[in-house]
């Protein structure tokens, strides 16, 4: 009788603990949406990094508070979640990346799988990784990604692409000049 209760407690706290990471991971996700660095700031282990399989780059605590938080916000940038694949640590989601710069240039949503590493009810790491449709992504990107960014060289020359990101307002003043001179052929 004791070891049938002993299960069962271990059971429960296994299925308490794995919501507990669920929820953070969700909590992480909505402020990230919110671009509320302040609440993100106390959710993040000093050890933090975000890592794009897909790419060779990542980003460690300071440039994630700091670059990319300020990125998304300009770009209004919003992961929707589609799919819990796994609601025990580490977390994983299956996310649609929306944001006004794939609205503009007309690129299908790229969806991603985000890995949430979490520790003591803190995320620890984040991973994302490409699906099936990254490809198509990737040419899309490429092409209208591209033409964008051959306007703005012409037209603005002195302008980097680091400035259009960064500087609150002015990528979507460009796409929405680049678009209006567009339509107007």
């Amino acid at each position: 009788m004791k070891s049938i209760f002993f299960a069962l407690f271990t059971f429960i706290q296994f299925v308490s603990h794995a919501q507990s990471d669920l929820k953070c991971a969700e909590k992480f996700i909505s402020l990230l949406n919110d671009y509320d660095s302040t609440s993100l700031d106390s959710l993040l282990t000093p050890d933090f990094e975000l890592k794009r399989n897909f790419v060779n780059y990542h980003h460690d605590r300071e440039r994630f508070m700091g670059q990319y938080i300020m990125y998304n916000r300009n770009l209004k940038g919003k992961f929707k979640i589609l799919e819990t694949i796994s609601s025990k640590n580490p977390v994983q989601f299956v996310v649609e990346d929306q944001s006004v710069y794939f609205d503009k240039l007309q690129i299908q949503y790229p969806t991603w799988k985000i890995t949430l590493y979490v520790k003591n009810q803190q995320i620890q790491k984040m991973v994302l990784d490409s699906t099936i449709y990254y490809r198509q992504y990737v040419e899309d990107s490429k092409l209208k990604g591209g033409q964008f960014h051959d306007w703005t060289q012409e037209k603005y020359p002195d302008e980097t692409d680091e400035m259009r990101s960064q500087t609150p307002g002015l990528l979507e003043k460009r796409l929405n000049e680049y678009l209006k001179q567009k339509n107007k052929r």
